[in-house]
């Protein structure tokens, strides 16, 4: 029983940690896109976004974010495509990879994985919201109900036992 509850635990902190860095994920990329809108290179865009937002972000991303002695920004984008820690958040990676090898504009396609992302963490978000009312009920059930009970029943049930008792 205590296995399944350290498993659990686990999971709800991974969870946890992919939405936070989903969402910084998704703010950086919206920084990273303004800079290519405003005609930065991607080479420049990327290390003063996480200049600007590094602070903001979780524990552990912005090393895995962050260029490794001087790392061209293509092996920079091949890395984090082979090897970012989510798995399913790679594949915005390797886009922005095939794009920038291919000397395509980045800015459109920048905020669309910003935009994309940001309806995945609203529909998160309100599917956890939806799911919240019941489990306030099974608190409200659990641990509100007995004792508002017996303060409003026990007053009643002492003057039938007295009554029963003469």
């Amino acid at each position: 029983m205590a296995s399944f509850k350290i498993l659990l635990e686990k999971l709800r902190k991974g969870v946890r940690y992919r939405r936070r860095v989903r969402h910084a994920l998704m703010q950086f990329l919206e920084t990273v896109g303004l800079y290519l809108q405003a005609g930065y290179d991607l080479g420049y865009a990327w290390p003063e976004s996480l200049k600007a937002i590094g602070d903001k972000m979780p524990a552990g991303l912005l090393p895995e974010l962050s260029s490794r002695e001087e790392e061209p920004i293509g092996q920079l984008l091949e890395r984090l495509a082979n090897h970012f820690s989510i798995r399913p958040l790679r594949v915005w990676f390797s886009v922005i990879l095939e794009l920038y090898q291919s000397g395509a504009g980045l800015s459109h396609c920048v905020s669309s994985i910003a935009n994309t992302l940001r309806s995945e963490h609203s529909r998160d978000l309100e599917n956890h919201l939806q799911r919240l009312p019941s489990r306030t009920n099974i608190l409200i059930i659990l641990f509100f109900l007995p004792p508002t009970f017996l303060l409003l029943f026990y007053p009643l049930l002492l003057e039938v036992i007295s009554s029963l008792g003469e």
